[in-house]
């Protein structure tokens, strides 16, 4: 899939979630309705000046409606993902080892490894495999950690 093909998808998905033909949107964002729908096709190159017009049509700025695209072509070249709801600890335990994760004991969780690079899948076989390091300070009553780490959450 290229930026274009992606683009495409991601204005026609914005275009159905808005309830806009082509012809409301096309009047909306000034650009001509035959453009638009060669564009929508994936037939057209668009240019940055097509996607910052139709942008504030959806509620975006232009550079979201990139992000988005961005997004679909990595799920595309990702390919499927494993369903990790049918997988055994043993197995998510083995992909958490293959990316070179260091293991922990329950009695210590400082060696909880960095995880704000890995991919979310790799975040949660890793998490499944070893849920005793995620509740510890939940086990011992620590309340004190426990409000430090709700205070860094997001």
């Amino acid at each position: 899939m290229d930026i274009n093909e992606a683009i495409s998808r991601v204005l026609s998905a914005e275009r159905s979630a808005a309830h806009l033909t082509i012809k409301e949107l096309s009047a909306q964002a000034d650009i001509p309705e035959r453009t638009l729908i060669r564009v929508l096709k994936g037939e057209r190159d668009i240019n940055v000046l097509q996607i910052a017009k139709l942008a504030p049509v959806f509620g975006l700025y232009p550079h979201e409606i990139m992000d988005s695209a961005e997004k679909l072509i990595e799920r595309a070249e990702r390919g499927n993902v494993p369903d990790l709801s049918t997988t055994d600890v043993d197995t998510d335990a083995a992909a958490a080892t293959d990316v070179g994760v260091a293991l922990a004991s329950a009695d210590d969780d400082t060696t909880v490894p960095d995880m704000s690079g890995w991919p979310a899948d790799e975040q949660a076989a890793y998490v499944a495999s070893h849920l005793d390091q995620f509740d510890i300070a939940a086990k011992h009553g620590d309340r004190e950690r426990e409000q430090e780490a709700f205070e860094e959450l997001p």
